[in-house]
C-alpha cells in the first residue's frame, strides 16, 4: 500500500542480502553534487516476507531550505529477470 510506504523507511523493505549494497548506493546518490537519475535493481522483501527483484529509478531532489530528498520509483521485474537468467532468482 502506498500510504504504508510513506510512513516507513525504504531500507526496511530491502532484503537482507542487498542491505549493504543499498546503503552504499544511497550514500553515493545523496553525495552527488548535481541532480541526476540513478537506475539499478535490488532484492526487496514484501510485507508478507516474499522477495522480489525491483528495478529502481532514483532521483535526488533539492529544494530551497530543506535537506536533500530521494524520489524512488520502482517496478517488480522478477519475472523478466527469471526469464533472462534461466528461472533462477537474482
Amino acid at each position: 500500500d502506498r500510504i504504508k510506504l510513506l510512513k516507513c523507511r525504504f531500507s526496511q523493505f530491502v532484503a537482507a542480502d542487498d542491505k549493504d549494497r543499498w546503503y552504499r548506493l544511497f550514500m553515493n546518490i545523496m553525495q552527488i553534487a548535481r541532480t541526476e537519475r540513478q537506475e539499478f535493481s535490488l532484492l526487496m522483501t514484501k510485507e508478507d516476507g516474499t522477495q522480489f527483484i525491483a528495478y529502481l529509478n532514483c532521483l535526488r531532489w533539492l529544494a530551497l531550505d530543506t535537506a536533500p530528498m530521494l524520489r524512488i520509483a520502482l517496478m517488480d521485474i522478477s519475472k523478466t529477470a527469471q526469464l533472462e537468467q534461466g528461472n533462477s532468482l537474482y
